[in-house]
């Protein structure tokens, strides 16, 4: 596979794909944190303090995990706004090479944490730093597309998110 595109992004391209994925982070974090903390709640109110206080650290570990993926989703729209302005990416067998105006980089594909599909395309988060790689639709053919969900399909689901938005 060898895809290569330029083009201009724009804020509203940028916030097409990292506003799926902050969705997603909250969509996640939010029935476990109801769950627990109901499971907590009950547990102070109902039951000896041993047991309640296994359901408060129980609640407090699910807050942190979820405050954790908010920052992460966070960072990473930050990163993918770092491509604003003239923007070339290229898509590999072996990854991805990007220049911005004030942003450029390589990643293999080992390097990325997950990628986040939404209905304006793709952003690839890296697990080193702060790095996300912007990727719209909008640059690639209709064959380019099969190629990188394809790439992607092979990919655990944990690694590759689909997201309604």
């Amino acid at each position: 596979m060898r895809i290569q595109a330029t083009t201009t992004l724009t804020s509203d391209d940028i916030g097409s794909l990292t506003g799926p994925l902050q969705r997603f982070e909250r969509m996640r974090s939010l029935p476990a944190l109801v769950i627990v903390g109901a499971m907590a709640l009950l547990a102070l109110l109902a039951m000896p303090p041993l047991p309640a206080a296994t359901g408060i650290a129980a609640f407090l570990a699910v807050s942190a995990l979820a405050l954790t993926w908010r920052r992460s989703a966070r960072r990473a729209t930050a990163a993918a706004e770092d491509f604003a302005g003239p923007y070339t990416i290229s898509l590999s067998d072996s990854g991805i090479t990007t220049s911005g105006a004030s942003a450029s980089g390589e990643l293999s594909w080992d390097e990325v944490t997950h990628a986040t599909k939404s209905q304006g395309g793709w952003l690839f988060v890296a697990n080193r730093g702060n790095v996300a790689i912007p990727l719209p639709t909008r640059l690639l053919s209709d064959a380019e597309t099969g190629q990188v969900h394809q790439l992607l399909s092979a990919w655990p689901m944990r690694r590759y998110r689909r997201t309604p938005w």
